[in-house]
C-alpha cells in the first residue's frame, strides 16, 4: 500500500468511491476544490495495483484538525488501508502544528467509534440529528476527539503507542 497527496487527475477515482459509499457523496468540483485547497489534505491509499484502496480528508481549522471523511474500498477492508490512512492524517495534523484532531461519527456505527477508540479517540458529546439516513431518519453525530500534544510524565509529547 501507498499513502499519497491527491492529485486533480484522482478526482474521478475520489468521486466513484465516495458515490459508491456515502449516500451523499460529494460532488466532483467539491473534490477538485479539496485537493487544491491549503486548508485541507486529501490523501489516497493506493493498492499494490495502483487501484484507490481508500481515502481521507481534513480540514485544517484554526484551533483543530477535523476528519471530513474517511473511507476505504470494499475490496480493501480488514487489510489496514482505514488505520493507515487515519494514522498518516492524524501525523498530517500534528506535523502542521494542530494540538486536537476532531470528528463526527454517526452514533449507530459502533464499528467506526471502535475503530476511533482504538486510535485514542474519546467521546466529547451529542449532535443530536444530524446525519440523515436513507430512510428517511435521522441519527445523532458523535463529537470525538484526539489529544495530539497530551504531555506525558516526563512532560514529553506522547504519542499513542496502542495504534496498530
Amino acid at each position: 500500500m501507498i499513502i499519497r497527496s491527491a492529485q486533480s487527475a484522482d478526482a474521478t477515482a475520489l468521486l466513484a468511491l465516495d458515490k459508491a459509499l456515502f449516500p451523499e457523496a460529494w460532488s466532483r468540483k467539491v473534490w477538485e476544490d479539496l485537493i487544491t485547497d491549503p486548508n485541507h489534505e486529501v490523501l489516497i491509499a493506493s493498492t499494490p495495483s495502483g487501484d484507490m484502496g481508500g481515502f481521507g480528508v481534513i480540514q485544517y481549522l484554526p484551533d483543530m484538525a477535523d476528519l471530513l471523511r474517511i473511507a476505504t474500498s470494499p475490496a480493501c477492508r480488514g487489510q489496514g488501508y482505514g488505520h493507515a490512512l487515519l494514522r498518516a492524517l492524524i501525523n498530517l495534523a500534528r506535523t502542521a502544528g494542530h494540538s486536537r484532531f476532531g470528528l463526527e461519527v454517526a452514533a449507530s456505527n459502533q464499528s467506526a467509534i471502535r475503530f476511533y477508540e482504538r486510535h485514542g479517540f474519546v467521546r466529547e458529546g451529542l449532535r443530536p440529528g444530524y446525519y440523515r439516513l436513507p430512510n428517511g431518519g435521522r441519527d445523532d453525530a458523535l463529537l470525538m476527539s484526539l489529544d495530539l500534544i497530551a504531555p506525558n510524565a516526563s512532560g514529553q509529547s506522547a504519542t499513542p503507542s496502542h495504534i496498530p
